[in-house]
């Protein structure tokens, strides 16, 4: 049996095996606690398609993390230009009408 097909069933009953470990700081499963729990026992071949299946949806699980992590990046990025612009008086058109923003900071200035 593939020791891969034993470890994604006890990935996946996770769970399970946390709350019947024993031990104060660190649980711990001993091998008594794993031969005591029903496995479901695969045709050899099955085994090897669960498992090569579970390591393709964890590899697309992998790159869409980092398409995540990199529009995360991407916005971060975007949030300081946009601040940047905004301190600098460039996310707009000044209304002539209204006093230049070195003339409202001289005033803010003088108070």
């Amino acid at each position: 049996m593939p020791s891969e097909y034993m470890y994604w069933w006890l990935y996946y009953r996770y769970i399970e095996t946390r709350r019947i470990g024993e031990g104060a700081n660190q649980p711990n499963m001993y091998l008594r606690h794993v031969k005591a729990m029903p496995f479901p026992l695969a045709p050899i071949l099955d085994q090897k398609r669960i498992v090569a299946r579970i390591t393709e949806l964890f590899s697309l699980a992998d790159i869409v993390q980092a398409g995540v992590k990199g529009s995360k990046e991407k916005v971060e990025s975007i949030d300081q230009t946009i601040l940047a612009k905004a301190f600098k008086g460039q996310l707009g058109t000044q209304d002539q009408k209204d006093e230049p923003a070195s003339v409202l900071l001289e005033r803010v200035r003088a108070l």
